[in-house]
């Protein structure tokens, strides 16, 4: 029999509560996997709505994979994969494309910014597939809870 030792939960608040997004990459010569994570604030109004479009995202046609760079996304938005307003939307949330027709209220614009940093297309010795994201919460006291959007 094997018993699980764990600590205390901590009793008093030691952070503030997030969404955690994992961004899970195949790296191109198939060699490995890799993973890049970003916290967001719990109060970010677009997390669903990305979280669901990119792990709906298919490769475009002649493509083995999904890359995230700006063309590629265009390519899968001209095949139909996706309607116009979530093409804008893309374009704003992975690249800060302040060119994007989707509008970010004033309120919500520090939002906006929250998930650029775990989007890549390469690494200094291959190119990166998207293989989807993962989101989980992080409450109060550190401890992380999976998700599921229904």
């Amino acid at each position: 029999m094997i018993e699980i030792i764990s600590n205390d939960i901590a009793k008093h608040p030691i952070c503030s509560p997030s969404y955690e997004l994992t961004y899970n990459y195949m790296i191109g010569d198939a060699h490995g996997y890799t993973t890049f994570e970003v916290s967001c604030d719990v109060n970010n109004p677009y997390i669903e709505r990305y979280v669901t479009l990119l792990n709906k995202l298919k490769p475009p046609k002649r493509y083995y994979g999904v890359v995230l760079e700006s063309d590629k996304i265009q390519k899968m938005f001209d095949e139909g994969h996706f309607s116009e307003d979530d093409y804008e939307f893309l374009k704003r949330m992975l690249f800060c494309d302040n060119e994007s027709k989707f509008v970010v209220e004033k309120e919500n614009e520090e939002y906006s910014y929250d998930f650029g940093e775990g989007v890549r297309s390469e690494t200094d010795y291959s190119w990166l597939t998207f293989t989807g994201i993962d989101l989980e919460y992080k409450d109060e006291y550190g401890v992380i809870f999976q998700t599921r959007i229904v």
